[in-house]
């Protein structure tokens, strides 16, 4: 059974990666778009943890007041954002 060798030719890695980043190199927007978005999407993992634990732990202290709405509120209304569901 003859064994086959991998050739690895360092030739066509560079050349790959010299496209790639010549490509993105005149597209700085786009990259500084997309980098962006990485960053707020980690950040949104790392946070999730973080406020479903204090969720959690505030069911769980039975601490809980009902919500009485307002005049013009209605149930789609996130009172830490001040985003409102209008009609």
């Amino acid at each position: 059974m003859p064994r086959f060798r991998i050739d690895l030719r360092a030739d066509a890695f560079r050349n790959v990666l010299g496209f790639t980043f010549g490509h993105w190199r005149r597209q700085p927007w786009r990259l500084t778009g997309i980098m962006g978005t990485f960053l707020l999407a980690t950040l949104a993992d790392v946070l999730t943890p973080l406020y479903s634990g204090r969720l959690v732990d505030a069911v769980a202290s039975g601490a809980l007041e009902p919500v009485v709405l307002k005049d013009g509120e209605d149930s789609a209304t996130v009172p830490g954002l001040g985003f409102r569901a209008w009609a």
